[in-house]
């Protein structure tokens, strides 16, 4: 199973592997990036109303070519910013 380096607020906090569990705080920046070469598998859980939806408006079918960043609009319509780039 992959890894996953979580930080916050710029600070790497945690090196995350297969059944760790990961708090962030509302309002918190964060990311998360799979480290090594091995895919890691992600279970999130949300307790803001309808953002799984987020992840439609801005996500490619399972099925499909990876999709790029969320587009402005999407962002905003969900109160969200991208801080820096995804995996870096």
């Amino acid at each position: 199973m992959g890894r996953l380096r979580w930080g916050e607020g710029g600070v790497v906090r945690i090196v995350a592997g297969a059944g760790d569990l990961v708090h962030t705080p509302a309002g918190v920046p964060h990311k998360y990036t799979v480290i090594g070469d091995t895919p890691a598998r992600v279970l999130l859980l949300f307790s803001r109303p309808g953002f799984e939806q987020f992840f439609a408006d801005a996500g490619a079918p399972l099925d499909g070519p990876p999709a790029g960043p969320p587009t402005p609009e999407v962002l905003a319509s969900y109160d969200l910013e991208i801080l820096a780039p995804p995996g870096h």
